[in-house]
C-alpha cells in the first residue's frame, strides 16, 4: 500500500500505510516487516520535508535494521539515509554512503540494485553540482536501464542530467532532457517536487523562460466517479493524438500516443531486441 501511494505522487498516504504497517508488524513480533515499514516512512518523511520526525526514524531504523539478517534490509536503510542526507543539506555524506553501498551490493551479491544506488549517487552529485560526473553516470544508468527494460530508472537520470545542465547554465541542453522526462502524465506531487527543484537558486530570466514554458504545457487533472481523466484536447494535439490514444503504462506515470504512431514505435523496438519478453521474465 505505502508503495502505491508514493508511486501515485501522495507521500503523506504513504507515511501512513508505512505507520499502520509498522504497527501491524509490531503486533506480529515481524522484526523484518518493521524494518521495512520505517524505511519506507523515512523516504515518505524526507519528501514531505518533515525532517525532525524523519531523524526520529532514522535512529530505531538503525538499530533495527542491524538485527534483521536481510541484507536487503540493510540496503533499504542505507538508501533512505542517503535520500536524508541530501534533502537535509548534507549532499557530500551522502556521496560517501553511495561509494560504500556501491562496494557493498557487489560484495553482498546484490548486483541488480548496483543501478538504483548508482541513481542515489548521481542525484548527490547534482546537489554538489558535479556536472561532469553527473553526465557520466546518466550515460551509464541509461545503458543498465536499457538492459532491464526499466523506463523508470532511465527517467530519473534524465531529469537530473536535465537539473544539473540548468544549474551549469546549458539551458538549451537542459530544456531537452527536462522535455524527454515530462513528456508523461505524472502524479502531482512527483511533478511540484521536480518543479520547485528548477526554482532553486538564483532567479533569472533564462529560469522564468523554462519554468514559464513547463507552466504553460501542464494541466491538473481529477479522476471522475469511474477513475476516468480528461486530457486537455491542447495536449492530445501537441503530440498528434486525434480520436484514438494509446495508453502505455509506465510505471508511476502513463504515456499516450497515437496508435498508428505506437505501432511503428513498437515495431522498431521489436526488431531492436526480439528477445525483450524473456529477457522480462527471467
Amino acid at each position: 500500500m505505502a508503495a502505491a501511494q508514493a508511486l501515485r505522487g501522495n507521500a503523506r498516504r504513504a507515511y501512513w500505510a508505512c505507520r499502520n504497517a509498522y504497527l501491524l508488524s509490531r503486533q506480529l513480533s515481524d522484526p523484518l516487516l518493521q524494518a521495512l515499514a520505517l524505511c519506507h516512512g523515512i523516504y515518505a518523511l524526507t519528501i514531505l520535508g518533515e525532517f525532525r520526525e524523519a531523524d526520529r526514524l532514522l535512529k530505531e531504523a538503525a538499530s533495527l535494521s542491524w538485527n534483521v539478517t536481510n541484507s536487503e534490509i540493510r540496503f533499504f536503510y542505507s538508501l533512505s539515509q542517503i535520500a536524508y542526507l541530501v534533502f537535509t543539506g548534507d549532499p557530500r555524506q551522502a556521496l560517501d554512503h553511495c561509494e560504500k553501498l556501491l562496494a557493498e551490493t557487489e560484495g553482498l551479491g546484490l548486483s541488480y540494485l548496483y543501478p538504483v544506488v548508482l541513481l542515489h549517487k548521481q542525484f548527490a552529485l547534482v546537489y554538489l553540482q558535479e556536472d561532469l560526473q553527473v553526465q557520466q553516470i546518466g550515460t551509464q544508468i541509461a545503458a543498465l536501464a536499457a538492459a532491464v527494460k526499466n523506463d523508470y530508472l532511465a527517467g530519473a537520470a534524465e531529469y537530473y542530467r536535465g537539473v544539473s545542465a540548468y544549474w551549469s547554465r546549458r539551458f538549451e541542453e537542459a530544456r531537452e532532457w527536462i522535455e524527454t522526462v515530462i513528456r508523461a502524465l505524472l502524479p502531482e506531487a512527483v511533478f511540484e517536487a521536480a518543479f520547485n527543484r528548477l526554482r532553486e537558486g538564483e532567479p533569472s530570466r533564462e529560469k522564468r523562460a523554462v519554468l514559464r514554458r513547463i507552466s504553460a504545457g501542464s494541466s491538473v487533472l481529477e479522476p471522475d466517479s469511474q477513475g476516468r481523466v480528461a486530457v486537455p484536447a491542447e495536449l492530445l494535439a501537441a503530440v498528434g493524438i486525434t480520436k484514438r490514444v494509446y495508453v502505455v503504462g509506465m510505471a508511476d506515470r502513463m504515456e499516450l500516443f497515437d496508435p498508428d504512431r505506437y505501432a511503428v514505435i513498437a515495431s522498431v523496438l521489436g526488431d531492436a531486441d526480439p528477445t525483450y519478453l524473456d529477457t522480462f521474465l527471467s
